[in-house]
């Protein structure tokens, strides 16, 4: 029995602070002026809105060390970058029997509550297809996201070999190892960034998949497979650029590379990354571990 325990170490790089706007599906208001009134700030529990009202000479002014916004409000910088990242739970497994849009049906629901990531497997033990979302709706045996993250094509739902689970371990378990399969976790990602330029989310690690001594080595033939030692990841997101993870199954490496990225200010970008390791009949028994590191950063 080989059983593999995954560490994560997260590492959120927020950048330069973005500027707090108001903003709708398809439009950003910067700095607002209104003809009459003074300088005022109104909230509400969600939201707030800081406006200049009275202001005529609208423009900018510069010198070598200062910089002059009259006839508006400057914009106020809050941070609004986030970046979070959910682990597979292997202890909240449950079989799926149906799925229609953005609704799957579970052999059980204790474990998922409104809020929580939820990841849906497709053949877990064959030929896996994975998508995650967030769950919006709890209702008897109906579990009900906002929608959904794949690799491309949407698992198929029949109800032989088809799992869920939640995304909220600490550690990510692939579980006991074996000779004849690829053991595989997902760690899922998701991004708020309020920055015109976009984002990258980079991976690396501080060493190897090790049990003592003995090291899983990592891919190099772009797939990871059973009965070989082989470790490393592929990304859901399809258009990477600057590394082959959007490919291929990619060594993790204490080099960093791009596993992610976005473009614009966006809310709620999502993507996951697919961890596999196989072994070969000569691995020693026992606890494999590995620490890696997400960075996310923004584009300027």
């Amino acid at each position: 029995m080989r059983k593999l325990i995954f560490l994560l170490v997260v590492l959120i790089v927020p950048g330069v602070v973005s500027a707090a706007d108001m903003t709708s599906t398809n439009y950003i208001i910067r700095n607002d002026a209104i003809s009459a009134g003074g300088d005022t700030t109104s909230s509400s529990g969600s939201y707030i809105v800081r406006d200049t009202i009275g202001q005529s000479a609208i423009g900018n002014g510069s010198s070598d060390a200062y910089i002059e916004q009259s006839g508006r409000s400057a914009a106020v910088f809050d941070q609004v970058a986030g970046f979070s990242t959910y682990l597979q739970n292997r202890t909240t497994q449950v079989g799926v029997t149906a799925l229609s849009s953005t609704t799957f049906t579970a052999t059980s629901t204790t474990d998922f509550s409104v809020g929580d990531k939820a990841l849906l497997v497709q053949d877990e033990l064959s030929s896996p297809v994975f998508a995650f979302g967030e769950v919006i709706s709890v209702v008897d045996g109906d579990i009900t996201v906002d929608g959904w993250t794949s690799s491309g094509a949407m698992p198929i739902i029949d109800g032989s070999g088809d799992r869920a689970y939640v995304l909220d371990a600490t550690s990510l378990d692939f579980g006991t190892l074996t000779v004849g399969a690829v053991a595989r976790a997902i760690i899922a990602m998701e991004v708020d960034s309020d920055n015109d330029d976009g984002f990258n989310i980079y991976i690396g690690e501080g060493g190897g998949l090790t049990n003592g001594a003995y090291e899983i080595a990592d891919v190099v033939d772009g797939a990871v497979s059973a009965g070989v030692d082989e470790y490393g990841a592929r990304s859901s997101d399809a258009s990477i650029t600057d590394s082959t993870f959007d490919t291929e199954d990619t060594a993790i490496t204490n080099t960093y590379q791009k596993v992610a990225e976005g473009s614009g200010a966006t809310l709620s970008a999502r993507a996951f990354l697919d961890l596999k390791v196989g072994i070969s009949s000569a691995a020693t028994s026992g606890t494999y571990s590995h620490a890696i590191t997400l960075v996310y950063v923004g584009d300027f």
